[in-house]
C-alpha cells in the first residue's frame, strides 16, 4: 500500500509496469535503452538539468514550480494532456495535478515532487498514474507527496525552517489555479507582507535560460521532428495540385502525417492560407478553398517529445508559378539564404534583424514598392517597410513554438541555440500603391537553424523542399 510520503533513501526500488507515460520497459521501440526516462533524454540530463538549477538558484532559494492543470475541451471531456514545458525540462513527468519543490541549503540540494497518489477508481477512467512510488524510484526525486493534501504544509514547513523574504522562487503568473487557490494564496499571505505587490524571482527566467542552449539529445529530437515535418509539407504540396480541396483538408495532411511518422501532435495550430489571405499573418480558419492560380502560404510543424518545428513554405496551386509570383518568391528566397549565411556565435538575433530589413527594403524597392529615388538607409530609418514585414526575422525555438520568451533578442549567440529565420513580404490585395502585378502575393519561407559551438550554422529543416525549381 501507498504512503502519503517517501524517501528516496527509504525506498526499495520496484518495478513499475505501466504508470501513464511510456518507459523503456513498456514501450521499447520509443527508446534507445533502458538508461532513457524520455524518448531520447537520459536520466542522468534531467538530473544534470536539476543540478545547474540548483546552482543558478540563490543560496537557501526554495524554488516553486507548478505543472500544467488538467485542460477541459467541454464539460468533463479533456483535451489530451501536455506538461508546462518548464517543469518538463527539469522533470521529464508527464501527468497533470503535480508540483516540484526544490529547496537549496549547504549540506544538500533537495528536489521534492509532489503528485497524484494511486486511485483505483480513478484508473478505471483514466488509466494508470505514476504514483508516489515512481516519483523516487524513476523521477529521482529526493521525496514525494500528495499534492492535494501536503502543498501547503510543506511550504510552511520550509518556510519555518528559513524565513528569508529574499530567496522564494515562484512563477506567480503561470501557477495551477487549484493549488493557487487552495494552498498558494493562503500561505503567501500568511507568511509575506502584501504579497500581491511583490515581484518574486521566477523560476521561469532562470529555466529558460537553461532551456536556451540545446543538448545533443536535445537536437536530435529536432532533428527527427523535423524530418517528420518533411513528409507531412511533401504529402500537403501533393494533395493541393490543381485546386479545389479545401484549406482544412491541407491542414488534415498535415496533422494526419506528422502523427503517422511518429510525432505526437502539429506543434501549433497550423495556417494553410491561400489567395489574399497569405497576407494575414496567423490566419488559422482554414475554411477556404484553394483557386488554381494562387499560392497556399502553408506555416505549420510536428512536436515531438514536447520539442516543436517550426517551417513555412509557399507553393503554387498549379504547380507552377507565375512571373510575378516567382519573382516575388525569390526575392524573399534570397532574403532569407543571406540572412542564414550570416548565423554564427558572437552575433545577435537583433543583428539578423537589421539584416533583414535591409535585405527586404533592397527588395521593395527592386519592385517598384518603395520609393527608388530614397536610400536604403532613409527607408530603414522611417520605417515605412514595415507596411510590407511587419514581423521580427525569428525567434528561439525548443520546447515551445516561441520558445525561452525571457530571453532578449539581443542575446549573443553561443552556440546550442536553435532559432527561426523567417522573411516575408506581404503584398495586400487592397494596397494601391504596390504594382498590380504584385497585389495580392504574400510570401513567407521560415526555416530552423541550429547555431553551432564550433561556428556556422546548420538548417534543421533543410528537407522540406523550396527551391522553384
Amino acid at each position: 500500500k501507498e504512503v502519503t510520503m517517501r524517501a528516496a533513501s527509504r525506498v526499495v526500488p520496484k518495478i513499475v509496469k505501466r504508470i501513464g507515460q511510456p518507459l523503456p520497459g513498456t514501450h521499447k521501440y520509443l527508446f534507445g535503452g533502458e538508461d532513457e526516462l524520455t524518448p531520447g533524454v537520459l536520466k542522468s540530463e534531467y538530473q544534470k538539468r536539476r543540478e545547474r538549477f540548483f546552482e543558478a538558484m540563490p543560496d537557501d532559494g526554495v524554488a516553486v514550480l507548478f505543472g500544467a492543470p488538467e485542460n477541459i475541451m467541454t464539460n468533463d471531456i479533456p483535451n489530451r494532456f501536455r506538461q508546462n514545458s518548464d517543469f518538463y525540462y527539469l522533470t521529464g513527468f508527464q501527468e497533470p495535478d503535480a508540483v516540484a519543490i526544490f529547496q537549496k541549503t549547504p549540506s544538500k540540494n533537495k528536489f521534492l515532487l509532489l503528485l497524484r497518489p494511486l486511485d483505483p477508481q480513478k484508473r478505471i477512467w483514466d488509466g494508470d498514474r505514476a504514483g508516489l512510488s515512481a516519483a523516487t524510484d524513476i523521477f529521482g526525486a529526493d521525496e514525494s507527496y500528495d499534492s492535494d493534501k501536503h502543498l501547503a504544509p510543506i511550504l510552511t514547513s520550509i518556510f519555518q525552517k528559513n524565513t528569508s523574504n529574499s530567496n522564494w522562487i515562484i512563477d506567480t503568473s503561470n501557477t495551477h489555479p487549484k493549488f493557487t487557490q487552495e494552498s498558494l494564496i493562503p500561505f503567501l499571505y500568511q507568511h509575506f507582507p502584501d504579497p500581491s505587490s511583490r515581484d518574486f524571482l521566477s523560476p521561469r527566467d532562470i529555466i529558460e535560460k537553461l532551456r536556451l542552449r540545446k543538448s545533443d539529445a536535445e537536437v536530435s529530437i529536432m532533428k527527427k521532428s523535423s524530418e517528420f515535418s518533411a513528409h507531412a509539407f511533401h504529402r500537403a504540396m501533393n494533395a493541393s495540385k490543381g485546386g479545389g480541396v479545401s484549406q482544412w483538408s491541407i491542414e488534415a495532411e498535415l496533422e494526419y502525417n506528422v502523427k503517422k511518422f511518429g510525432a505526437q501532435r502539429l506543434a501549433y495550430p497550423p495556417v494553410v492560407a491561400s489567395g489574399n489571405n497569405n497576407n494575414i499573418l496567423h490566419y488559422v480558419n482554414n475554411d477556404d478553398i484553394l483557386q488554381p492560380g494562387e499560392l497556399v502560404l502553408c506555416d505549420a510543424g510536428s512536436e515531438l517529445y514536447n520539442y516543436s518545428t517550426d517551417i513555412t513554405r509557399v507553393w503554387p496551386v498549379s504547380g507552377k508559378f507565375t512571373p510575378a509570383q516567382k519573382t516575388v518568391y525569390e526575392h524573399v528566397l534570397n532574403i532569407q539564404k543571406e540572412v542564414i549565411r550570416h548565423v554564427k556565435t558572437g552575433t545577435t538575433q537583433d543583428e539578423l534583424q537589421k539584416l533583414s530589413v535591409q535585405e527586404t527594403v533592397k527588395s521593395l524597392i527592386s519592385l517598384g514598392v518603395l520609393d527608388k529615388s530614397k536610400s536604403i538607409r532613409w527607408h530603414m530609418d522611417n520605417r515605412g517597410y514595415r507596411k510590407y514585414y511587419p514581423h521580427r526575422i525569428g525567434h528561439w525555438l525548443g520546447m515551445d513554438v516561441h520558445d525561452t520568451q525571457s530571453v532578449s533578442s539581443g542575446e549573443i549567440l553561443s552556440g546550442g541555440e536553435v532559432i527561426t529565420v523567417e522573411p516575408g513580404i506581404y503584398l495586400d490585395s487592397e494596397f494601391d500603391e504596390v504594382p498590380e502585378e504584385f497585389r495580392g502575393i504574400g510570401i513567407r519561407i521560415e526555416d530552423d537553424v541550429l547555431v553551432k559551438k564550433e561556428g556556422g550554422y546548420e538548417v534543421l529543416t533543410w528537407q522540406t523542399v523550396k527551391e522553384v525549381e
